[in-house]
C-alpha cells in the first residue's frame, strides 16, 4: 500500500501528475482525461492518434464522464497531437513503470511488466 502512495496510486492519478506543457489558451479536455484515452484506445488496439480520436467518438456520454470529460464528444485528433507534441516521455516512462512496479504486473498486459525501462 506504501508503496502504491508513492507511485500515485491509481494510473488515473499518475496521469495527473505528469506536467502539461500547454498553454493557457485552448485545453478544453484535461490532460489527464486525453492520455487516458489514448492509454485506452492503445489498449484497445488503435495505433495512431487519428485511430484513438475514432474510438473515443464512438464513447457514450457516460463513458465520455468516466474519463473526467463533461462534453457530449471526445477530443477530435488535434487535441491528441498537442498533448504528445511537447510529451516528456521520459517523466512518463519513469511514471509507468513506478506505477507497474507497485502493481507487481497487470494481468492480460503484454506490454506491462516490471522489469519497465526507468
Amino acid at each position: 500500500m506504501a508503496e502504491e502512495k508513492k507511485a500515485g496510486g491509481t494510473l488515473w492519478n499518475l496521469l495527473g501528475e505528469i506536467r502539461d506543457h500547454r498553454s493557457g489558451l485552448g485545453g478544453r479536455f484535461a490532460l489527464r482525461s486525453v492520455r487516458a484515452l489514448w492509454l485506452e484506445a492503445a489498449l484497445a488496439g488503435r495505433t495512431s492518434m487519428a485511430a484513438a480520436a475514432r474510438w473515443g467518438r464512438r464513447l457514450n456520454a457516460h463513458t465520455l464522464k468516466e474519463f473526467g470529460i463533461e462534453r457530449k464528444k471526445s477530443p477530435c485528433q488535434s487535441p491528441f497531437h498537442y498533448v504528445f507534441l511537447g510529451l516528456d516521455v521520459a517523466a512518463l516512462e519513469k511514471a509507468l513503470a513506478r506505477w507497474v512496479r507497485a502493481a507487481g504486473s497487470i494481468p492480460g498486459c503484454a506490454y506491462c511488466v516490471p522489469t519497465a525501462r526507468v
